[in-house]
Formats: C-alpha cells, sequence, structure tokens
C-alpha cells in the first residue's frame, strides 16, 4: 500500500533499518515520585514530563495518566493493536502481522492532513504490568521505543508511558516544520500521548468518540485559567521535586469532549526567585530572550502593577499582532490578558516560587491560535489535535527562554541572548 510513496519516503529520509531508543523509564513509588503527589494534577488532566538532551533536543517524553478501570483491563486494551481503530480516533486500519507467545508484529496508519503516517512495530508483553514497543524497519517512522506500566492506584489504575519517536521520520512537512520551531517537537510527542490516552478512557468506558459539536460548543464557554499549583505550593514543589530534576513538567487539561482546556508548564531554576521575577516582569525585554517574540512594547500604565502593552509573536511562519492587559503582583504572579488584534481569546498566569535549587516557575495558559490567522484557523480544522502540540511548543519555548534568562542574570550561565 503507497508503496512508491513509502520508497520515496525511505529514500529521502535515509531511513534503512529501525532504531531502537534507549528509555530511561519514570519510577512511581518508592525511590522515586509518590503516587499521592501525583494525584491532584491527575485528577486535573494528564501529566508529562519532557527530558532534554544537553542541546536542548528532545531525550524522551513521559505521560502519567489515572484511568477509571482496573489494570488488567487497560493492559488487555493496549496489548491488541487489531482494536486500536476503535478507540484511537486517528487511527482508521490497524493489523496484527504476527503472534508468537507475548510477542506481536503490528502495522497501524496515522490519519494525517496530507498523507497518513504507516507505523510497523513489535509489542513484548510483561503481563500484567508492562508492554515495551520498538519500530520495525517497514514503517515510515523507525526511531521509536516505548515503555508503558500499569499501576493499580485505589479504584483506577496509574498508567506510565516512557517514550521518544523521531518524527522527522514521518514526512517532509513535518521535518520543514521543525526546521522552523524545533520546539513543536516536544509538543507533538505529548499532544500524541495524550490524544491516545483520551482514546483508551474512552475505549476502556466504552464510550463514543467526541461530537464535533459538542466540541465546539463546549471550546466557545469562556476561558477561566487556574494555576497548576495550589495557593501554598510547598509540599507539592518537594515531592515534585524528583521529577523536576529530570525535567520539566507539563499538566495538560481538556474538556470532557476532547478539546483543550489549559496547559501548566512547571520548571525549576537555579536562580533565586528575585532573579526569575526579574525577568517574567521585564515587558518590553521579551524579544531579548524569547525567540518567538518579535515585538513588545509597554502602553497606558495605571499605576505601577497594570498596563497595557502591544506583542507580536511568531507561530511557525506567521506573524501575529495583538494588545493585552497586564496585572502585575510581585513577587509572585503575572498575568496577561490580550484583548484586541489576532489574539484575543486567551489568559496566561506566570507564577514565581521559592524551591530547590533556587526557584521554581509555574506557566498556566490557554491561546485560541483560530483567531491567529486563516491558515492556521484551517489547518486546526483539518487536524484538531495539532492545538494541543502548538499551545505545549509555545509554552515550552516561553519557559526555556525564561529561565535561560533568569540563571544568565544570577550569572550562573555565561551564554546571552535567545535560548534554542
Amino acid at each position: 500500500m503507497r508503496a512508491a510513496a513509502l520508497a520515496a519516503c525511505i529514500a529521502w529520509t535515509g531511513a534503512a533499518r529501525a532504531k531502537p531508543v534507549k528509555l530511561d523509564p519514570v519510577v512511581v513509588g518508592p525511590g522515586g515520585a509518590a503516587p499521592e503527589v501525583l494525584t491532584p494534577l491527575l485528577q486535573r488532566g494528564d501529566l508529562a514530563l519532557l527530558e532534554n538532551h544537553p542541546g536542548g533536543a528532545l531525550k524522551q517524553t513521559s505521560t502519567f495518566s489515572l484511568i477509571p478501570a482496573e489494570c488488567p483491563r487497560v493492559f488487555e486494551r493496549i496489548a491488541d493493536p487489531s482494536q486500536y481503530p476503535a478507540w484511537i480516533k486517528n487511527v482508521p486500519v490497524a493489523e496484527v502481522l504476527k503472534r508468537e507467545g507475548q510477542r506481536i508484529e503490528y502495522r497501524y496508519e496515522i490519519q494525517a492532513p496530507l498523507q497518513n503516517v504507516e507505523m510497523v512495530q513489535v509489542m513484548r508483553l510483561s503481563p500484567p504490568d508492562a508492554i515495551h514497543v520498538e519500530a520495525l524497519d517497514r514503517g515510515d517512522v523507525r526511531t521509536l521505543s516505548m515503555d508503558w506500566r500499569f499501576q493499580p492506584w485505589k479504584d483506577q489504575c496509574l498508567v506510565i508511558s516512557t517514550m521518544y519517536a523521531n518524527i522527522r521520520e514521518s514526512g517532509w512537512v513535518v521535518r520543514q516544520i521543525l526546521k522552523v520551531e524545533p520546539n513543536l517537537e516536544h509538543g507533538i510527542n505529548v499532544a500524541a500521548a495524550i490524544m491516545n490516552l483520551q482514546g483508551l478512557r474512552r475505549g476502556v468506558g466504552g464510550k463514543a468518540a467526541p461530537d464535533p459539536a459538542a466540541k465546539g460548543a463546549a471550546e466557545k464557554q469562556k476561558i477561566s485559567v487556574q494555576s497548576m499549583l495550589p495557593d501554598n505550593p510547598v509540599s507539592m514543589l518537594s515531592g515534585l521535586a524528583p521529577l523536576l530534576k529530570r525535567g520539566t513538567l507539563v499538566l495538560v487539561e481538556s474538556w470532557p469532549t476532547g478539546g483543550l482546556k489549559q496547559v501548566g508548564i512547571l520548571a525549576s531554576s537555579r536562580a533565586g526567585p528575585d532573579s526569575l521575577w526579574e525577568v517574567v516582569a521585564d515587558h518590553g525585554g521579551y524579544p531579548a530572550f524569547l525567540p518567538n517574540v518579535k515585538h513588545q512594547k509597554v502602553r497606558d500604565r495605571v499605576g505601577d502593577r497594570a498596563y497595557e502593552m502591544e506583542s507580536e509573536f511568531g507561530v511557525l511562519f506567521i506573524s501575529v499582532p495583538f494588545r493585552s492587559k497586564v496585572l502585575l503582583d510581585p513577587p509572585r504572579r503575572v498575568s496577561q490578558k490580550p484583548y484586541s488584534g489576532n489574539i484575543r481569546n486567551a489568559l496566561w498566569i506566570w507564577d514565581v516560587h521559592p524551591a530547590e535549587p533556587g526557584s521554581a516557575m509555574c506557566y498556566s495558559y490557554y491561546t485560541d491560535l483560530r483567531d491567529s490567522s486563516d491558515i492556521l484557523r484551517k489547518f486546526l480544522q483539518l487536524e484538531p489535535s495539532f492545538e494541543h502540540g502548538l499551545n505545549i511548543a509555545a509554552g515550552i519555548v516561553a519557559m526555556r527562554g525564561m529561565i535561560a534568562e533568569s540563571e544568565r542574570r544570577a550569572g550562573l550561565s555565561p551564554k546571552g541572548g535567545k535560548s534554542p
């Protein structure tokens, strides 16, 4: 199927053999993060841990989710690839190619706007609590490994998925997009995992896929972003420390219909809270250290803690001008609400907290990207889940820039300028 296109893809990428990835699965329980610390976050949405190589490239993603079913039932769902089209909405075709004991070879297609992506993988079952997946050399994406872990948690199943997939191998279009915005690799990896988890919840609960009309109605509700952290986050930050030492945490909250509700990003900085506050409150200075901020100017001050601001963001190939209202609550919170221009339906909240090794920054936000341009609006109509990926990627770019600049100003990093 699609032999000519597949051959062209292989020739272009030079991907002749499958390339397993060595993963470092996250431990939840003794010796790792405590499940009771994760529970308040997982009751709100799906949690992801993003880990990078020293240069900033994605190393692996780990997602954590509470599924309302017993773990053996969840295990059975994932261990039966032939049924993926029944609960993963963008998988129209799946089939088992070979089954030998606890080893299963299978193929499936991922529906994409321009061309479907064919995946051929092998699954090794370790019932009842683990599944390992690797790519085979007959699919479009050949650099891929995934570990599933299933842990009973009260009356639910804590599902932990650790993976890396080189999505550049999926096609020319994706490679061009990632050249413009490398951090979109992080967003797409997380968004794909979230879409699978949403389908898994529906699958074990016997629920139908979301109704597009209901989804549209839900997403028109008034934005009400809540901070990822509680008002007094000391104990939560302490409990999350083992994960924050490894990377950046992302909380993705969705409407019951599957649409994106809000994103929360949490990261630690070696700089103290004063340095971090100085950076996040440096409106007008963002273009010097945030690569997606092309222009920013403070307008119409109302005292020392409120003003209006004009900005221009770069989203992929598009420039997005807008005006927003900013409120400062030093030394902890900055909130920003766009009100005119190409972004109107959005709310962004930055919180700064003392934490080891110096401070922690929490960014809670939602941006309706359909207002930004006709091109993005049409693209999101073709692939609604891309909204998750773009929102996550934009937040990661901002967070990395803030952390890098805070450490530079504190004399902890010799590098200046914009973060990668």
